[in-house]
């Protein structure tokens, strides 16, 4: 049996894929943007779905900002931000299937990983560093707070040493680099400029000191 042609001729499909691909790549691109906006702007005063106020919405994104920023700040923290930018990755990457320097399913699980390990990271930077953070749940957010309390929760049933959290805490700052790398679509070259950049930003910032 003869196979039935379709309507529309393959090199126009292809171009109609490519295009929506492209379209849907620029709108994840802005809708991080949005996001990032929204996180930016963020006011604990803002009515949202957890705060009832009766203040004018100050936040730029507006009822939706003011609800995804408190949502994501309770959820993960800080870590809220990388998130925003792991969107703008897939954006770039449907814009350009060859941004992306590693493979698809590679890179998202490292995001996932580096998501895990850096709101844990900034849950414990809560209590030792900073005394303040957008939410209740602190800088890493709840998904810090409930990764940090089970971890606590490990160690004190295997009757290890408190200073073995110690040392957990530096595997997981390791670990968090280790992921980071990948999942930030970063390569060597990458690492090369940010490592020049810094020193010559602690040079400049020691001769003004100086």
């Amino acid at each position: 049996m003869k196979k039935q042609e379709s309507f529309i001729p393959e090199t126009i499909k292809h171009y109609l894929i490519k295009l929506c691909q492209k379209a849907f790549g620029i709108f994840l691109v802005f809708l991080s943007l949005f996001f990032t906006i929204s996180l930016l702007s963020f006011t604990q005063t803002d009515n949202s779905f957890t705060t009832a106020s009766t203040f004018q919405i100050k936040n730029l994104c507006g009822k939706i900002g003011s609800n995804y920023a408190k949502f994501m700040y309770e959820l993960l923290g800080l870590t809220s931000f990388l998130t925003n930018y792991f969107l703008y990755i897939f954006g770039r990457y449907f814009i350009k299937k060859s941004y992306l320097k590693y493979s698809y399913k590679k890179i998202s699980i490292y995001m996932i990983l580096s998501t895990i390990f850096l709101s844990l990271n900034l849950s414990y930077l809560s209590n030792i560093i900073f005394r303040t953070s957008p939410t209740q749940t602190g800088l890493g957010g709840l998904t810090g707070l409930i990764i940090k309390s089970d971890l606590k929760d490990i160690l004190t049933t295997l009757n290890l040493s408190p200073y073995f959290q110690i040392i957990l805490v530096l595997l997981s700052i390791a670990l968090n680099i280790l992921t980071l790398y990948y999942a930030l679509n970063m390569d060597k070259n990458s690492i090369i400029y940010i490592r020049e950049k810094s020193i010559e930003l602690y040079i400049k910032t020691l001769n003004f000191i100086q």
